[in-house]
C-alpha cells in the first residue's frame, strides 16, 4: 500500500455529522471532489486518503478547525467507542500513557498505512506522533486532536491537555505533545 486508507464506517461519521449540522452542502460546494464521497461512503470498505484529506480540508475551510476536532471526537466515542474500548479495558484503566502506547494496534479498524507511536516524557505527559506514508494536508492533524480528546476521556482524564502540536518537518506527520 503506497498510501494510507480510512474506513467507510469512519468516513460515514464524518458525512452524518455534516449532514445534522447542516454544513454538508457548503463542504460539497467548497471542494466538489468529495461529491462521490460523501454520496456513497460505503462504495468501498477503506476509502482513499485523499478523499478524506479534501473532505477536512473542505470542512475544516467552511465549518472551522474546532469542527473537524469535534467530528473526530464524535466519530470516535459513537463509532468506534464500543469497538475499541472493550478491547483496550486493562490499558484504559491503566491510563493515558499505556493506551497512547497500544492505539497503533487498535486503530486500524478506522485507518491502515498510519503508524501511531508513543514517548512517554514522565507519568503524566509524552509524545504521541501520526506518521504517515506521505505528505500530508495540515488539517488533517485536526482529527487526531478529537482521537486524543476522546482517550482522555474514557481513561478518566478529562482534564488531560494537548501542551503542543506540530506538524513534522517531512510533513508526513505530526506529533502532540499531552500531558494529564
Amino acid at each position: 500500500m503506497a498510501d494510507y486508507e480510512v474506513s467507510a464506517a469512519y468516513i460515514d461519521s464524518l458525512v452524518r455529522a455534516l449532514r445534522e449540522a447542516g454544513k454538508l452542502d457548503a463542504v460539497t460546494a467548497h471542494d466538489g471532489y468529495v461529491d462521490a464521497l460523501v454520496m456513497n461512503p460505503w462504495s468501498s470498505p477503506w476509502q482513499p486518503a485523499e478523499l478524506l484529506e479534501r473532505l477536512t480540508d473542505a470542512t475544516a475551510a467552511t465549518a472551522g478547525e474546532a469542527f473537524v476536532e469535534q467530528t473526530a471526537y464524535a466519530a470516535m466515542k459513537q463509532r468506534f467507542g464500543g469497538i475499541v474500548v472493550p478491547m483496550l479495558k486493562s490499558s484504559i484503566a491503566a491510563g493515558p500513557g499505556t493506551l497512547f502506547n497500544k492505539l497503533d494496534s487498535v486503530v486500524s479498524v478506522a485507518i491502515r498505512g498510519a503508524k501511531l507511536s508513543w514517548q512517554p516524557a514522565s507519568e503524566t505527559s509524552g509524545a504521541f506522533t501520526v506518521a504517515y506514508p506521505r505528505k500530508v494536508s495540515p488539517n488533517t492533524g485536526l482529527s487526531w486532536r478529537g482521537v486524543i480528546r476522546f482517550i482522555f476521556e474514557v481513561t478518566g482524564k478529562p482534564t488531560g491537555r494537548i501542551q503542543d502540536q506540530a506538524q513534522l518537518a517531512s510533513g508526513q506527520g505530526f506529533t502532540y505533545l499531552v500531558t494529564w
